[in-house]
């Protein structure tokens, strides 16, 4: 039994699966890291399976946090059918570990992918081990937008599976509004988004020293940082630099990003002759708070496929965080946020002078800027402040 406030909560041993688990330190998404550090903080015993690069199975101790890596190689270049295998290798690999390690009480699975399903559906069915399955991105509606699968059978099975899932798991916690909606399983379904770290990134005046570093001067900074596969097209991006340049705004587009389609983008910029682009390594936490203290505002891009926007971006959230304007060119719920909290704008992808005509008031008018920007901020503490949500995610358990 563990007292917490005036609360008194039984212990558990709590498994969560999640096959792209991060440390701060690596970069990328590092929602389950505070999921687990949120749990051990309230006495709960964690244990987390995921996967890495390396050759042979690791078990570590990551700020205090059981990590069991899979040796599993995975990287936004690979192409389909290798991402397919290294799921199905995940499957087969996390049943082997929960079948030989110790019986945890609860099983806590993170998609994408949706096959981690069958992880949670083995567990519950031979293992006997009850599932909260979290579901950050839609499958499988979002590959069939894309185009990634289009045999019809396919589709219905993998519906009908998805439907499996959803309807066997003990709770389901949806990362969007749109999401909760879409999937429609009443009161088995709470509402926990991305979330701001409003202690980690705090809004600053620009540093001199970081402007130096990326060589940038006096200039409205728009940063792009994550993820640079065929879901984010970032030839939206590309576009709006072009039209930028052609306005002749005073404006740099700072890109530290990695993904499929990073190498093309680059070529294109090139090709172009985009002098208002600038480059960055793709960094951890820290990296992209230093760039974030250069930024004015946060670009977020996906593309034109509706599904997509039913998604929780990361980088929205550590743009509001660092109180910057956030600038989409996707409809859904994170237009209705930005727009409400009136921090930014929405345009749509291939109308570049609905850009131009938006995006200039915030550089020509500071205080404006100002002002939006405040808003960021206040809309990050106020509603998506992480201390606040992984208080709400821990009473699931």
């Amino acid at each position: 039994m563990y007292t917490f406030g005036v609360f008194k909560f039984n212990l558990l041993k709590v498994t969560l699966v999640h096959q792209y688990f991060k440390h701060p330190s690596e970069g990328g998404a590092i929602r389950s890291y505070y999921l687990a550090k949120g749990l051990l903080a309230r006495g709960h015993e964690v244990e987390v399976i995921t996967t890495h690069n390396e050759k042979t199975l690791a078990i570590k101790r990551i700020d205090e946090i059981k990590v069991v890596y899979l040796p599993i190689f995975y990287d936004n270049t690979l192409g389909k059918y290798q991402r397919m295998m290294a799921f199905i290798k995940f499957i087969f690999q996390s049943i082997n570990t929960l079948h030989k390690r110790k019986k945890p009480q609860l099983l806590y699975v993170i998609s994408t992918p949706l096959t981690v399903g069958i992880i949670a559906l083995w567990a519950k069915y031979i293992k006997r081990i009850p599932y909260i399955f979290e579901i950050g991105d839609l499958w499988p509606e979002a590959p069939i937008q894309l185009g990634y699968i289009k045999n019809a059978l396919l589709k219905k099975v993998l519906y009908w599976f998805e439907k499996i899932i959803y309807r066997n798991a003990y709770k389901i916690v949806a990362m969007s509004p749109d999401i909760e909606k879409i999937i429609r399983q009443g009161n088995k379904v709470i509402m926990i988004p991305n979330m701001a770290d409003c202690d980690f990134f705090t809004p600053v005046a620009k540093p001199m020293a970081t402007l130096e570093k990326y060589k940038i001067g006096h200039e409205f900074v728009i940063s792009y940082l994550g993820a640079a596969g065929r879901a984010n097209h970032l030839s939206y991006l590309l576009d709006a630099a072009k039209a930028i340049i052609n306005k002749g705004l005073a404006v740099k587009i700072l890109v530290a990003a990695a993904g499929s389609e990073l190498d093309g983008f680059r070529k294109e910029v090139k090709k172009a002759k985009l002098h208002n682009v600038v480059f960055a390594s793709y960094s951890d936490k820290e990296g992209v708070r230093e760039m974030l203290t250069v930024s004015d505002a946060v670009y977020v891009s996906f593309a034109d496929v509706p599904i997509l926007s039913s998604g929780s971006p990361n980088k929205f959230f550590d743009g509001l965080a660092a109180g910057k304007i956030i600038i989409t060119n996707f409809e859904g719920w994170v237009k209705n946020e930005i727009e409400t909290a009136q921090c930014g704008f929405s345009y749509h992808p291939t109308n570049t002078v609905e850009l131009i005509e938006k995006l200039t008031p915030y550089i020509e008018n500071k205080k404006l800027r100002t002002e939006a920007q405040q808003n960021a901020r206040n809309l990050a503490e106020r509603k998506f402040s992480r201390n606040k949500l992984i208080a709400k995610w821990v009473e699931l358990f």
